[in-house]
Order: C-alpha cells, then structure tokens, then sequence
C-alpha cells in the first residue's frame, strides 16, 4: 500500500499548489493533476486516463499522468510504500562511535559554548533557566574558574586543529553564555585574549546579555575584539518590563534602554550588535513595531514567543487575551506579506515577528540535498557538533538541553559512546515515522523540544501541530514569492546571524 506524502495549498490568490513531502518540491497544480495525483496510486495509467477523460480533456490528462509517472519514476516522489523499510533499525546496529568521530573530525563541529555562570542578576517571568520551566538547569550561584575555560579552549582548538585537516577554511567560534555573562567579566575577557594567543586560526566570539551591565569599559572591550553581542530587549518600556524584572520585581527597560544607546553613541557604527526579544500573549506588538520603526536601535536578530514546553507559564492567560492577541498577529502578518510583495522596507521587529515561521520552510530540504544517516529526518544536529561547556568542565550537546544526558567532558574530551547512545534513543523514540510524514523535510524538532531527565518524550500534539503549520505557512510563503520571487534571497544572511544567539 502506497500513502500519498504530499500537502495541497492554495495562495492568496486562489492559485493551486502541490507540495512533495519527499522531494521537499513545490509544484504548481490544476484540477486535473490534483485528481489525476489521488486517483494515481490505487489504478493502472490506462485506468487512470480513461477515468478523468470522462471529466477533461483527455490530451491534458495524458499530459498531467505522464508528469507524475515521470517523477516517480526519476524522483521516487508524491507516493510512500506504508510498508517500506526504512533500514532505520540497521542504521541505529551499524553505526559506531567511529561513524560520529570521523562526520566530527570531517568538519561538523563549529562551536563552542561557554557558560561563564549559572548566576543572574535578573528574575525574568519567562526564564527557560528557571523553575519556571521543568527539566532544564536553574540559576545557581555556581561559577566559571579560569583553569576551566582555558581547558574547554584548549579542548576546543585540538579538535579543530584534527578538522583543519580536511577542511582548511574551518574557523572558531566561542559564544559567551550564562547565567548572565557579565557577571562573570573578568574571566570573559581573560578567556578571550587567552583564545588570541592560541588560536592559529581566526575566532568569531559571541555573548548573550541581558545589557544591565554594559560599561562603557565593556563596550569598549566588545568592539576591540570584534565581539558579537546580542541583548535581550523586549520592546516597549511596558512589553518589556512586564516580564524582565530585577529582585523585587523591579523594572529593567531604563537600564537596558540607555545602555543601549550608550553604547550607540560611543560607537556609533559598531556592525556587530543586535537584540533578542521575545513576546507572550499579552504583549502589545504593535508597540513594538512602533518602537523599532521610530527608534534608531540596533537590529533585531530574531523575536520569540515565550516557550510553550514544559511550563504552565501560559495559564495565566484567558481567551480574550488569545484572541487579542491572534487578531494583531493576523493583522501585523497581512502588513508584512504586503510589504514583502512588494519589496518594501520593513522593520525590523515585524520581520523577526513573522519571517523565522516561513525560514524552515524556504530553506527546507530538497531532493538533491544530503542529510546524515545518523540522524536522517527532524531539526536536530549531531551531538558534538556543538561542545557547550557547563561551569564544572561538563559537556552537554546543547546549552538549552538539561544535565542528564552529558556526551563528556573537558578531561577525556568527547564521549562518543554517550553520542551514540543518545542518537539511538532519539532515533528510537521519534524519526521511525518521519519517513511517511508529510513534514519531514521542514520539521524544527530537536534534543532540546524533548529533552526529559535522561530521555526523550516529544512534546504532546507537536507534530499535529507542524504538520498544520507547514500548509499554513507553504501558503504564505508562495503567496509572496508569486509577486516578488526574490522576497526571500536574504533568508541564508538573516539565519547565519541570529543562529549564534538562539537559546
């Protein structure tokens, strides 16, 4: 028995389209190969041509079945045997530690993350590092040693020196994380001109702050080496203050705000600044926009709503402030495929609102492209493509994922039994029925969507959810891209900015 892997959607416009969940291709569509695509794989192409030719022409109809036995059989796409065997289960006996160690050492790692403190000085309502949030780590009062960090380094650049090899261009990447990073400053820039003395190659750094404690002496640190910062900023004084709050529930926007545009004003062409916001469902995003419209602030590298896993965090909300809120995202969505039809600037904020829903979609997998064997279908990297070093030396795959499933550490380097060992489980768990899922080729899922104490459970409705979500979203894409088939050129940029910064 074959199932149909495909996902029919329609534009703005009323024009028909076919989305191949295998191929990961967009074809335009009519009546006639939309009946001729479901009436396909239950008859014989004779029967099939008999049979709409009572309805259409049957010069067209010949034309549309030979299209689809032409991709099938160049393709092997539209159509999946239920019963196939995806060789997923010789996949998870075969491969071995070497099979990691060696897609490693070919050039898959790229960066470094050091989380300099478990501390804050900040209490936000939204914390993903709180108890808020169950299963991930909370603030402590644990921090970074210098003896640490130069060996995460040092770790760090041996693996890249055996990377080199094979791809010469490789370069480093260290990100500063926390806790909040400042707090622990004088290592931060200890470890940075640590890395300049050792490091053969270039280094691009990172930090994610929270901006309240952004000195002019900072600052000044951060242009010397070229430091990418991203500042944690919710929009408008009220957004912003409704959920990033200090002790005692004390408001942050006028501290931020100023040490924003203080550090605009003593480095006023700086590139390399930018902010992380995030929203929940009471936020007044229009708000926002406004703010980002009329304000000289640095760009947005992306806006979040507030995690949804793990928390009750969203029970504090009612039906009326859903509605609120779905009726001005809807609005502010019609706003930006208008503007992107028509090649209009947009702010930053309504971009970073709307864009990174449609970036899994134009950036999608297609036939042609290769993905890993290890992990053949969702959004996950390979452990140890990242090395994220705890405060004690530990090292997890990601600095979202929780301290119970470790793939190592900065004395004996990169587990890769414990790699091995958290691919099958992830395997086993969920990517068995991706190969027949109409969203295989855009699903965002990864270690840190599931990530429980020493497991994996995928998140109730998730990929009913997606699956919703990607017709929904092939629709505005093509919407736009129908009037302006350059709207998205800039997406590979927009992503390789902001992907240093998510957390």
């Amino acid at each position: 028995m074959k199932k149909l892997i495909i996902e029919k959607f329609r534009t703005n416009s009323g024009a028909e389209y076919v989305y191949d969940g295998i191929t990961g291709t967009v074809i335009p569509s009519n009546k006639i190969l939309d009946k001729a695509i479901d009436i396909y794989n239950s008859n014989n192409t004779e029967n099939v041509i008999d049979e709409l030719s009572q309805e259409f022409d049957r010069y067209e109809v010949i034309s549309a079945v030979k299209f689809i036995s032409r991709w099938k059989s160049i393709f092997n796409g539209i159509y999946k045997d239920t019963n196939y065997d995806s060789n997923l289960d010789k996949q998870n006996s075969d491969f071995n530690d070497n099979n990691i160690k060696e897609l490693i050492e070919n050039g898959a790692m790229f960066l470094l993350v050091l989380t300099l403190t478990e501390d804050c000085n900040f209490r936000c309502k939204y914390c993903y590092l709180s108890e808020t949030y169950n299963y991930t780590r909370n603030r402590t009062n644990n921090y970074m040693t210098l003896e640490t960090g130069k060996r995460a380094i040092d770790l760090y650049f041996q693996y890249l020196s055996t990377i080199e090899k094979s791809v010469p261009t490789k370069k480093a990447a260290i990100t500063f994380y926390g806790g909040e990073p400042l707090m622990n400053l004088n290592l931060l820039m200890e470890l940075i001109q640590y890395s300049e003395k050792t490091s053969k190659i270039p280094i691009t750094y990172s930090m994610t702050t929270n901006g309240s404690l952004l000195t002019d002496e900072i600052g000044d640190f951060i242009v010397k080496y070229k430091i990418h910062v991203a500042i944690s900023f919710d929009g408008s004084e009220e957004n912003h203050d409704s959920n990033r709050v200090s002790y005692g529930n004390k408001p942050t926007f006028n501290i931020v705000y100023n040490n924003i545009k203080k550090f605009q004003q003593r480095h006023p062409n700086y590139p390399n600044i930018g902010i992380i916001s995030v929203y929940n469902i009471k936020t007044d995003l229009y708000k926002n926009v406004e703010l980002f419209e009329n304000d000289d602030l640095p760009p947005i590298y992306f806006s979040n709503q507030v995690n949804d896993i793990n928390t009750e965090y969203y029970n504090q909300f009612t039906k009326e402030d859903y509605d609120k809120f779905n009726k001005s995202y809807s609005e502010l969505k019609k706003l930006y495929i208008q503007k992107k039809q028509n090649g209009d600037k947009i702010s930053s904020y309504l971009k970073t609102l709307i864009e990174p829903t449609i970036l899994p979609i134009i950036l999608r997998q297609r036939h042609m492209d290769s993905r890993t064997s290890i992990i053949p279908y969702t959004g996950s990297c390979i452990p140890g493509m990242k090395i994220s070093v705890r405060v004690d030396g530990t090292i997890d795959m990601c600095e979202r994922v929780n301290q119970t499933l470790s793939i190592g550490n900065i004395d004996k380097g990169l587990d890769y039994g414990a790699i091995k060992r958290i691919i099958k489980l992830y395997n086993a768990n969920f990517t068995h029925e991706c190969e027949i899922c109409i969203a295989r080729n855009t699903c965002p899922l990864c270690f840190a969507h599931c990530n429980k104490d020493s497991k994996f459970i995928l998140p109730e409705n998730f990929c009913s959810h997606w699956r919703e979500k990607n017709k929904e979203v092939l629709s505005t894409a093509y919407t736009i891209l129908e009037k302006n088939h350059e709207a998205f050129d800039n997406v590979s940029n927009l992503l390789s900015t902001a992907f240093e910064f998510r957390f």
